[in-house]
């Protein structure tokens, strides 16, 4: 089961590194058709929000796999209940109570 979970982890991340390529190359593009070619390219304005989105699919499935999303927690440091302050911070930004 392990192993499966690092091909996958392996395989998101390859597929980040080629949306995120693809972003680069679309936005770059963009701005040499802009600037050097003076015609306008609508299609690299839609690309690219579809690519952003994707991102966003992809980032939060490594995310998740790796299990540093974070949790928000309101008051949970206020209140200082066991309860509520074991729902603390998984994130490494902000350090927990």
């Amino acid at each position: 089961m392990e192993s499966l979970v690092k091909k996958i982890d392996k395989v998101m991340l390859i597929v980040f590194g080629i949306i995120g390529t693809a972003m680069i190359l679309v936005a770059s593009y963009n701005v040499f058709a802009r600037d050097i070619l003076r015609t306008s390219a609508p299609w690299t304005d839609e690309m690219l929000k579809l690519l952003d989105i994707w991102v966003i699919f992809v980032v939060s499935a490594i995310v998740f796999l790796h299990d540093e999303q974070i949790s928000l927690t309101a008051g949970a440091c206020a209140l200082n209940r066991p309860s509520i302050t074991a729902l603390s911070f998984s994130s490494t930004f902000w350090p927990a109570c």
